[in-house]
Order: C-alpha cells, then structure tokens, then sequence
C-alpha cells in the first residue's frame, strides 16, 4: 500500500510539472495525449497484472500518437 500511495504521489506531481512546462510552451494538447497513453497503458495492464510486458510498445504507440497529433 505504501508504494502505491507514494506512486500516486509521484505521478501526480511530475503530471504537474509536465502540465505547467506544456501549458507554458503551448504544447498542452501534447502532454494530454502522450500521457492518456501511458496512463492507459498503467491502468488497463500494469496495474492488474503486475507486468511490464507492454512497456516498450506503449512507448512507440505513444511517440506516433503524439507525432500524429502534431502533424493533425
């Protein structure tokens, strides 16, 4: 329970930080998306099954994501 608590600590303040860099740069819109993919990727496999198994491949989904956003 500790390092879940400490985990959600972290998080929300590098988010922050991430978020006032990217609002300050004008890049928000880029911090929301590659942050709802690893998020996501957090939420729907790590975090139930313990597992890094999608660590590497959530990295590449999010680096087009974000790629696609700016061409968009």
């Amino acid at each position: 329970m500790k390092v879940l608590v400490e985990g959600i600590i972290s998080n929300v303040f590098s988010g922050g930080i991430l978020f006032c860099i990217g609002w300050f740069l004008e890049l928000h819109l880029y911090v929301f998306v590659a942050l709802g993919f690893q998020y996501a990727t957090f939420i729907f496999h790590a975090l139930p099954f313990s597992s890094e198994k999608f660590y590497d491949i959530s990295g590449s989904v999010t680096h087009f994501a974000v790629v696609l956003t700016a061409l968009l």
